[in-house]
Order: structure tokens, then sequence, then C-alpha cells
């Protein structure tokens, strides 16, 4: 005779019960009053119905009894895929990033972003979850992501460590060519090559930003002209809430044609940011748009 002993449950609820902590609170919107997803993945979870999930007020009002509480995951299922404000309101209320990251049968998952390697490792072990989808953002997350904007916290603590020179660290990035760091003299620069933005969140008042920078030498000696970088533009702006934006610095560093552009620069720019307001930091390639040996890093960036 065969005799298996069952673990209970299906693919999805597996894997919210392997990689979600026993503490951990599930958002689950279209299973209306079946328990069995909560159940069977041993998690306690907030229940919106479908009218439910689509009132903003009671929504609102049920996410603020759950402050405190680590709320990770957001499920939808069915029709509920599509609703965009519930999306947007786990986003503001427990940070949950509004890219999905897994899908099975007619449910999605959304995931704060310290869970996205956890499960996208989870999901890639063979014979552990069948027929569970890894979205298209979440395929893209095995490593940097290049030419659009991402959270840093989707990246791995390795990569997030490259960051560990800036306070506050950013929580969003651009880059063109990728994430790195050099050590300079017993100091750790990040690789600011352009297209780089780095996104920093701060309270509102007045800040100081103090950053160091500089190009690497290969870049601009002992090369033709028409072989060196024409320079790199870097640029702090504050992003208002309204949309608007105003520069808080802006330099364009070009060592081969001015020699005091050479060696370790250094800034510092004052500013009062209004609430609600982030601030960018930004790199571009020279007036000649080229990208050719724009080799910038910076250092010790700073905003108090």
């Amino acid at each position: 005779a065969y005799r298996e002993v069952s673990r209970g449950g299906n693919d999805l609820t597996w894997a919210l019960r392997d990689l979600t902590r026993p503490d951990d609170v599930l958002v689950i919107a279209g299973e209306d009053w079946s328990p069995i997803t909560p159940y069977s993945a041993e998690r306690r979870a907030l229940m919106l119905t479908w009218s439910e999930a689509r009132d903003e007020a009671l929504v609102r009002a049920a996410f603020e009894q759950l402050k405190g509480e680590s709320v990770p995951v957001l499920l939808l299922h069915g029709q509920q895929r599509s609703n965009t404000a519930l999306i947007r309101l786990a986003g503001d209320y427990f940070d949950i990033d509004p890219e999905p990251v897994v899908s099975w049968r007619d449910d999605t998952l959304y995931l704060v972003p310290e869970l996205w390697h956890r499960f996208i490792a989870g999901i890639r072990r063979p014979g552990r979850y069948w027929n569970m989808q890894l979205s298209e953002a979440a395929r893209a997350e095995d490593g940097v992501a290049l030419n659009r904007e991402a959270m840093v916290r989707r990246l791995s603590a390795g990569k997030r460590a490259l960051f560990a020179g800036m306070s506050p660290q950013p929580y969003r990035y651009y880059t063109r060519f990728g994430l790195s760091n050099t050590v300079v003299d017993g100091r750790t620069f990040f690789n600011v090559h352009p297209d780089m933005k780095l996104w920093f969140r701060v309270p509102a008042g007045r800040h100081t930003i103090t950053a160091v920078f500089f190009m690497e030498p290969g870049a601009y000696q002992n090369l033709a002209r028409v072989d060196a970088s024409d320079g790199v533009d870097l640029a702090i702006r504050e992003l208002k809430s309204d949309g608007s934006q105003r520069d808080l610095y802006w330099r364009r560093l070009n060592p081969r044609d001015n020699p005091a552009d050479r060696g370790l620069q250094s800034l510092e720019a004052t500013a009062d940011i209004a609430e609600g307001s982030e601030v960018l930091f930004v790199t571009h390639p020279g007036p000649q748009n080229s990208y050719n040996r724009d080799w910038t890093w910076l250092g010790s960036f700073t905003i108090r």
C-alpha cells in the first residue's frame, strides 16, 4: 500500500507558509468568505470582500487597525487583480511594492521589497512550488535593473551594501551601466557613471548636503582629445510634491579641459526642503552627449 502525509493546502499556501514569518499578517482581497488560504498558510489575515476592497474609506480604516503589525503581503484574487487603488493603499500603509512578484492560477502576489529575493529564490527551487509564475519584474530583479527605475530594497543584501557610504541611503535608483564601488586611499566611492539617478527621502526643513567626487585620470590623461571624456554634469534637485523641481546644486566636471576639475572635488549645498519633497542626485553625460570614459565616482554623500 502507498501512504503519504499531506501537507495540506496548495502551492500558493505552501509558499506563503515557507517564505513569510509566523507573526506576519496577509491582506487578501477577492476570496470573500473563504478562509482556506490563511488557514492553510497558518497566517493571520485581513480578508476583504469584493465590495469592501473597493471602499477606500473602509480599507483605510482597516489598514489603520493594522499599524504596528508586520504586513508584507497583498494577495489579489480574480477580479481584484485590477484593483489599482487597493495596491496603492497597500503601498502607502505597508510599503508593499506596486509591482507584482508571483502569480498562481487566479491569484497575484504583491510583497514588501525585502521579501522579493526570498520569494524569487524560493519559487525557483525545483520541485518545490508547482505552477507558480514569476512576474516580468521579478525575473528582471535577478540582478541590478538597468535603464529603468528600481527600488533599492529589492536588491540583494550585497548590492544594498554598495550604498553604505550614503546617509541616508537612497530608496530608488536608475543606472545605465550598473552598480559598483571602488576604494581609493582607504575611502569607498560609488560609481555614478551617467546616467545615474538616486532618490532620497528627507524630512522637511533646512538640510546641508555634502559629498566628494572625482573622475578617473584614465578618462582624460594621455589621450587624444577625441578619445577623452568631454565631462559629466552632476546635479542635486528638490522634487516637490506638486511635480515641480529646482536645482540645489549643479556642476559640469570636465578635467580634460579644466585642470582645476582634476583630482578629488567636493560639494556643499544648503537648502530648505518642503514637506513631501524628495532629493534627487543625478549625473548626465557632457555637452556632446557622449558616454565615452565618463568614469565618475561619488563618496561620503550625506544629507543632514
